[in-house]
């Protein structure tokens, strides 16, 4: 993950999921792990330098590998969706090639071990564009707040009338901003803004209704959204992005992160 190691971490445990952030893998992993590396570098992809960034140590309990892995990135992704709620920024202008919007994104490499430090099957997951590992985050000045932060959140969770969902939601969230295509990032937010809403099968109007009911100034928000509307159509219909996609992602994030907000704090007692 691109968390400078000059960061503490203390452990997490996250809907059966408990996670470690170590900057030096136990020797029972690094053997299978190496021959994965070696299996894929002729694809460009290596390990990240571990000197400067932390491996994360993901452990459940499932039935099969499959399950295990599915279970291990739902934990990771709630995880970093809270964080992502807290760290993206509002707007960022980039030159030259993108960075993920989300500030804490994976490293290249996932591999799946047993208990005994052997892999259990011969899959791996990895990132076919990874971030730069010049770009690395430095928590030390913002970790008091971030944890404090998390902790709220996810006791407002536990409690939650309709968690599965809203959980589902944070999900999307940082999934949809994962990407250095940010004509995608925008697909996916959308598609996130409508599930928040409830709106998948309704037109357009709804949506842009409740998603600006979030906020004080409805009318303005309306017309914004309106035109994030239009241009979602458009890329849709026509298959063909635009170069400066940048603001309209940053503004729709905003929408999506408020009603986001709006969920979890649940001010109707919604069911």
């Amino acid at each position: 993950v691109n968390i400078k190691r000059t960061n503490h971490f203390p452990d997490q445990k996250i809907n059966d999921v408990h996670v470690r952030f170590v900057k030096n893998l136990h020797k029972k992993y690094l053997k299978a792990r190496k021959e994965t590396a070696r299996r894929v570098s002729s694809w460009g992809i290596e390990e990240v330098d571990t000197s400067k960034a932390y491996y994360v140590l993901a452990h459940t309990s499932a039935r099969t590998p499959q399950e295990a892995v599915e279970r291990i990135f739902e934990g990771l992704d709630l995880l970093r969706g809270i964080w992502c709620l807290k760290l993206n920024y509002d707007w960022v202008e980039t030159y030259g090639l993108k960075n993920p919007v989300n500030q804490i994104v994976f490293g290249k490499l996932h591999t799946l071990h047993t208990s005994s430090g052997k892999q259990a099957d011969d899959r791996f997951w990895y990132d076919p564009d990874p971030v730069s590992e010049k770009r690395l985050i430095d928590f030390r000045q913002r970790f008091p707040v971030i944890e404090k932060y998390t902790k709220r959140i996810r006791r407002v969770l536990a409690k939650h009338k309709y968690r599965d969902d809203v959980e589902l939601a944070i999900k999307k969230f940082v999934r949809a901003l994962d990407s250095r295509d940010y004509n995608a990032s925008f697909l996916k937010l959308w598609s996130t803004l409508e599930f928040i809403t409830g709106t998948q099968k309704a037109n357009y109007d709804l949506t842009i209704r409740r998603a600006a009911f979030c906020f004080d100034d409805t009318a303005y928000c309306k017309l914004v959204l309106e035109h994030l509307r239009q241009y979602r159509n458009r890329f849709v219909h026509t298959g063909v992005g635009e170069d400066d996609i940048e603001p309209q992602v940053y503004q729709l994030q905003r929408f999506v992160i408020q009603v986001i907000g709006f969920h979890l704090t649940n001010p109707f007692q919604f069911e």
